[in-house]
């Protein structure tokens, strides 16, 4: 018996060891690196000197949760924390000299000596933060769109404003021109003036298989443009060789080939690479809450635990049943859980599978639904409502279902008949539409080119009221169970967090500004890093239940292999 427990015991070793070696990034022709931090928890947002010697990174080490800035060099030597910031650092870059790191935190975009001293408030941006190959200037997001910073002042010169929603921001490797993301293609301009052209990198990424974007890091370098794609569950970093101008030369050639994600690659003049890799699980958390009040009571806890991602939850007014999607059967399917006892089960599926689950407030029943390959069919239970749809929200007495069309759509769940209700405006998108408890309200998302906000307006038709700033992200809105308070989720200061705005069901007068209700405490737990697809929150009397990512990640560093010219 001995014997045969020893045995298993090394296979057991044997198959972990397998396993880990499994998800490890691997060596390509292109190129070389080995791990470069080994802690548990978060390291992320890595930068590297342009001398190749020193990497700054952000890390929960030993912070209590959130992400400071860190500093350490690539050949021996022990990390040296370098802030005491009450927000998470979010990205990090060396100045050409090597001597000063530009951060940004809680909406702040700030400088700091590489050897320590009190971080200098230089605007207010968002992240990336990249410094010119001069040291002049920091290009960085801003509001809804990207300035460049002047390093000596603070003054700030908007940047193609017409472009609203950009990512990937790297200067070319003279600092007169920048490469973005926007849209569906990278995109090249000068940085003082002149016109936004196409890199024609896209039309290579789709040959490629590579993509839809959006693209969230690059940096462009005389070994051409890297950076990171997501190609299923994985997400590995690329190189585009680039002529002078920034248009795309070559073929797109992966360098690295792993199961995790990574990305955020910096590189140095010579080509020695930063980067992290990490992983993320997707799992529905609950938040102690006075749903009347919007106070949350406690700590989020986690009320599913699984490696399948779970989408979508929707939970009961009196908080028992909980409904959500997961993959862990392989495809699909909306799963009931019963939160008094504990028991799992497939509450919705089809071949096809099932999906976008949302409980009657009137009856046990559940509306979903299921793929039919060019098109979704909206079911109740095993009748099918309606085609080429998905559900929102049903009223109180589980009469009319609020369904998507060419603006807001109330589907009749007797006969069958769809009627139009809310009408979108040219090109705006109407989305997540939910009633009052009362039935005496809708509420739902607009979205436009430029703009995008949170609306009430009566159920039976009139005017709009927007409850949120166009210049600011928000969505996902879901009243109170005493439709006296909605709550929705709002980006800002470099984070997604859920808030709430009083609202008077009698007059239909909103109260006040927006108030956080919950925004995760540690750096390891995310909602922005939730695909909008899959994001949802739901209220009960005494808790609000979201989707939460929690990250884990490595930094690596290695050395790129030249292009052959």
């Amino acid at each position: 018996m001995r014997n045969r427990n020893i045995i298993a015991g090394i296979l057991l070793a044997i198959l972990a060891v397998t396993l880990w070696r499994l998800t490890q990034p691997t060596l390509t022709d292109e190129l070389r690196f080995q791990q470069f931090t080994f802690e548990p928890g978060l390291a992320a947002s890595p930068a590297i000197s342009p001398d190749g010697r020193m990497v700054a990174y952000a890390s929960d080490r030993d912070t209590g949760g959130l992400l400071q800035l860190y500093v350490q060099p690539v050949h021996g030597g022990n990390p040296v924390r370098l802030t005491d910031s009450s927000a998470s650092i979010s990205s990090a870059d060396f100045s050409p000299d090597g001597a000063t790191i530009a951060f940004t935190a809680g909406g702040g975009l700030y400088t700091i000596p590489v050897n320590g001293g009190v971080p200098h408030l230089l605007a207010a941006a968002g992240p990336p933060a990249r410094y010119s190959p001069d040291g002049r200037w920091i290009a960085a997001a801003h509001g809804a769109g990207v300035a460049i910073f002047s390093v000596a002042s603070g003054v700030s010169n908007p940047f193609h404003p017409e472009f609203h929603e950009v990512r990937a921001l790297a200067w070319s490797p003279d600092g007169a021109s920048l490469i973005f993301w926007a849209g569906d293609d990278f995109h090249v301009a000068l940085r003082e003036g002149g016109t936004v052209e196409s890199t024609g990198i896209g039309t290579r990424l789709a040959k490629a298989g590579i993509g839809p974007g959006p693209f969230d890091d690059a940096v462009w370098t005389r070994y051409g443009l890297i950076f990171s794609a997501r190609t299923g569950s994985a997400r590995n970093i690329y190189r585009c060789p680039l002529g002078p101008a920034g248009k795309a030369t070559g073929s797109i050639v992966r360098l690295t080939n792993g199961t995790e994600l990574m990305g955020d690659a910096s590189v140095s003049r010579e080509g020695r690479v930063v980067f992290s890799s990490g992983r993320q699980r997707f799992d529905i958390w609950g938040i102690p809450l006075d749903a009347d009040s919007g106070k949350a009571k406690g700590a989020p806890y986690r009320i599913t635990d699984t490696l399948a991602p779970t989408a979508n939850p929707d939970i009961s007014a009196d908080g028992k049943r909980l409904i959500f999607g997961s993959a862990r059967n392989g495809y699909t399917e909306v799963w009931e859980k019963d939160l008094v006892t504990g028991r799992e089960r497939v509450a919705a599926t089809s071949p096809e599978g099932a999906s976008y689950g949302r409980l009657l407030k009137s009856s046990p029943e559940i509306l979903y639904v299921q793929p039919m390959g060019v098109h979704d069919d909206v079911y109740l239970g095993k009748s099918k409502l309606a085609i080429g749809t998905r559900p929102w929200d049903a009223d109180s007495k589980g009469t009319t279902v609020l369904v998507s069309g060419a603006g807001i759509d109330a589907l009749d769940v007797a006969t069958k008949q769809r009627t139009p209700l809310i009408a979108a405006p040219a090109q705006t998108r109407l989305s997540d539409a939910s009633f009052s408890p009362d039935d005496r309200w809708l509420v739902f998302v607009a979205v436009a080119k430029d703009t995008s906000g949170i609306y009430v307006v009566p159920a039976h038709g009139g005017k709009w009221l927007q409850i949120t700033d166009s210049a600011i992200r928000a969505g996902k809105p879901r009243f109170s169970p005493d439709g006296r308070l909605i709550y929705f989720t709002l980006d800002r200061d470099g984070a997604r967090e859920i808030a709430a705005v009083r609202f008077d069901p009698q007059s239909g007068v909103v109260s006040g500004e927006p108030f956080t209700v919950f925004r995760p405490a540690v750096a390891k737990l995310s909602l922005l890093s939730i695909n909008p697809a899959a994001l949802n929150i739901a209220v009960a009397r005494s808790t609000l239940v979201t989707i939460l990512c929690e990250q884990t990640s490595t930094i690596w560093v290695g050395d790129l292999v030249p292009i052959e010219r």
